[in-house]
């Protein structure tokens, strides 16, 4: 039988502080991107996102208004925001897997490492699913992004 000492459980919650802060960073920085797109989520979800309990009965993934759709941005520059890049690639590719836009950001931006990335960009592209502003197709427990028709 393995005996498990105070250190163990310290370094255990000390992994697990960590583990959390890391979390905070990446809804921080999905936040900040929000924040800085049209369509940026309304003050009571911002409110919420950082704590505060005021109410908010919106269903999960059901858009309040319609939002602004997407700019397709005309050459890729690294200075682009996360949301501008993910644009200008499903209108490069068509559709894909986060995997795949991470993949071809990293591309087009080297030194980027496509996993890390591909989990960075994974709130927005939920984000940006449950806005309307881009389409999905659920494959398994996968979604398959892509740019909305433009219907005139």
């Amino acid at each position: 039988m393995v005996e498990i000492t105070e250190q163990d459980i310290v370094n255990h919650l000390k992994s697990k502080i960590k583990f959390h802060e890391m979390e905070i960073k990446k809804i921080e920085q999905v936040l900040s991107t929000l924040s800085a797109t049209p369509g940026s989520l309304n003050n009571d979800a911002k409110k919420n996102a950082k704590g505060n309990s005021a109410g908010n009965n919106k269903q999960p993934g059901v858009a309040e208004k319609p939002h602004k759709e997407l700019v397709v941005p005309s050459k890729f520059s690294p200075d682009l925001t996360s949301v501008a890049k993910i644009t200008y690639v499903l209108n490069e590719i068509g559709d894909g897997f986060k995997e795949d836009i991470a993949n071809k950001i990293a591309a087009l931006e080297p030194g980027i490492d496509p996993i890390k990335l591909g989990r960075d960009i994974s709130g927005i592209l939920s984000t940006l699913k449950n806005k309307g502003l881009v389409a999905t197709i659920k494959i398994g427990r996968k979604h398959r992004y892509s740019l909305l028709a433009i219907h005139s």
